[in-house]
């Protein structure tokens, strides 16, 4: 089972969520985000029981909290989450068959668990053929974190401030309807997952 794990600032994880991140006999990690990102924020401590990998899909860094504030948001996220797709279509190339070839439960994340977390989420979920409407509705699901994660970048980085759209804040589900479809249609990545009995949970 392939697991979607947030790992935000994990070298000031207390030590409660790493032995629970531990208990999950997770054998591989994938760390979805830039290297820049990691040498500022950290990564996953080394450890014995799994292995790590650090497969940078976005190619093209841009800050969300700065956008216009008039932008249709919708739109705007779905173009550039299939721009991800295919900017970074090697590394996610790379990051499905390590999911494929894996022995155990698989970890992947990025900063905030949700924008590049979630598009390898939904193409996961689209390659073990699950339901459109489910894919959407695992996406959306990241809308419920997002207010925390605007308050905890406020805290962490004291010159952080959100000029974007309200709206934002929230991933719209129209945002990724159109995915299922393309996914299904186009083969950016060409690796091929094993059966059914793979998921994705958010922990």
């Amino acid at each position: 089972m392939a697991a979607a794990v947030p790992l935000r600032q994990p070298r000031q994880a207390p030590r409660a969520d790493w032995d629970r991140f531990l208990a999950l006999h997770i054998t591989t990690v994938i760390d979805l985000r830039y290297p820049w990102e990691i040498d500022g924020r950290g990564r996953i401590p080394e450890h014995h029981s799994f292995r790590y990998y650090n497969l940078s899909i976005e190619h093209r860094p841009y800050d969300q909290s700065q956008l216009n504030p008039d932008l249709e948001v919708a739109s705007y996220l779905a173009d550039r989450y299939l721009k991800v797709a295919y900017d970074g279509a090697d590394e996610i190339r790379q990051a499905l068959d390590v999911i494929a070839a894996a022995d155990g439960q698989v970890a992947f994340h990025c900063a905030s668990g949700k924008d590049r977390t979630g598009l390898l989420s939904a193409l996961v979920l689209g390659r073990l053929g699950v339901s459109e409407d489910d894919i959407v509705n695992d996406f959306a699901r990241t809308g419920l974190a997002t207010e925390r994660l605007i308050a905890e970048c406020m805290r962490t980085i004291p010159t952080a401030s959100w000029s974007g759209p309200a709206s934002g804040r929230r991933r719209p589900r129209s945002c990724v309807a159109s995915w299922p479809n393309w996914l299904r249609a186009t083969d950016p990545c060409g690796a091929t997952l094993p059966d059914s009995s793979t998921s994705t949970t958010p922990w």
